[in-house]
């Protein structure tokens, strides 16, 4: 299933339930819904017991990037060197003085609608006067790549949360440009050409040519044979450092989110979700956290505590 299709079966999923099988949400014979098939008197009203509800309240504040940043960027002011691994990000318009005053060095930048996904609205530029200032955006210092046979690639891993705990899978994927990469030209900027951007954007949605995507395992494999790459035994833990302190960096907040929406549930058993993250690594083999956003579409709905359970036994608790 592509990236972003998720929303779709969400959509597919609600409606067998709610109409083709005649298992309205505001009956109590359903064991597995989506939150947002309930207004928020009616969950509040609700029996969960022996009850799986996909989402999380209020999770928008790690898969929303302007919201995530925020937070970010506010937790590295105060001790950059434990958040370092984020790169150099500004939210337009909030930070607009100080993304004047850095572009007029033309380095470049990469330039992010904030809400949006599968690689729409982003472009590199070097100017402040390329930004679109009608909306928000996130600038991002940009990154000189780690190269895999001479195309960029970033890491998409996938995070379960329930009951406050984040297991990360450790069978994640690997997407690549399916065009060799290409230092950006000053004469090409603002960049939003899709042909352009194929060196640049790892996005599935933009190769649907197919041949984009590899294992993980693939990438250690090459990595242990690159001259002056760095391999599993050393970005592994890195990279798990950086998603565990992502996520319960946003804990607290998830937590009182969910007393609130859920008050009948304060051991916040019954809501699970897994969302993706995006791991680049740079030229020196560093890893940054480029976002946390796409939720991760299920394949079978089928006995979800089997699910977790493997989900937990071959996975990472963070």
């Amino acid at each position: 299933m592509r990236e972003g299709s998720h929303a779709k079966l969400e959509n597919q999923f609600s409606s067998i339930c709610t109409k083709k099988l005649n298992i309205p949400t505001s009956r109590d014979d359903w064991n597995l819904a989506f939150l947002s098939d309930f207004k928020k008197q009616k969950i509040e009203g609700c029996s969960l017991k022996n009850k799986w509800l996909r989402g999380i309240p209020n999770l928008r504040i790690i898969t929303a990037k302007t919201n995530l940043f925020k937070t970010l960027n506010a937790l590295r002011k105060e001790k950059e060197d434990e958040w370092d691994f984020i790169p150099r990000t500004f939210v337009y318009p909030i930070d607009g003085m100080e993304i004047r005053r850095e572009m007029r060095s033309r380095k470049t930048f990469i330039v992010k609608r904030g809400t949006l996904s599968k690689g729409k609205g982003i472009y590199l530029a070097n100017r402040f006067d390329q930004i679109d200032r009608q909306k928000e955006y996130l600038v991002q210092d940009y990154l000189q790549p780690c190269l895999w046979n001479g195309h960029k690639f970033d890491l998409r891993l996938y995070v379960l949360i329930h009951q406050s705990n984040f297991y990360l899978y450790c069978r994640g994927l690997v997407r690549l440009c399916t065009k060799a990469y290409q230092p950006p030209k000053p004469s090409e900027f603002p960049m939003k050409d899709k042909d352009s951007l194929l060196s640049q954007l790892t996005n599935f949605s933009l190769h649907k040519s197919g041949g984009s995507k590899k294992t993980l395992q693939e990438l250690w494999d090459y990595l242990d044979t690159a001259e002056g790459a760095c391999g599993r035994d050393v970005l592994w833990p890195k990279i798990r450092n950086i998603i565990r302190k992502t996520f319960h960096a946003h804990v607290a907040r998830l937590k009182d989110s969910y007393i609130q929406r859920i008050p009948q549930d304060p051991e916040m058993r019954s809501c699970f979700d897994i969302v993706g993250v995006d791991i680049m690594l740079d030229e020196k083999c560093k890893p940054y956290l480029l976002g946390d956003g796409i939720k991760f579409p299920y394949f079978h709905f089928g006995n979800l505590q089997i699910m977790l359970r493997t989900f937990a036994l071959v996975n990472t608790l963070l």
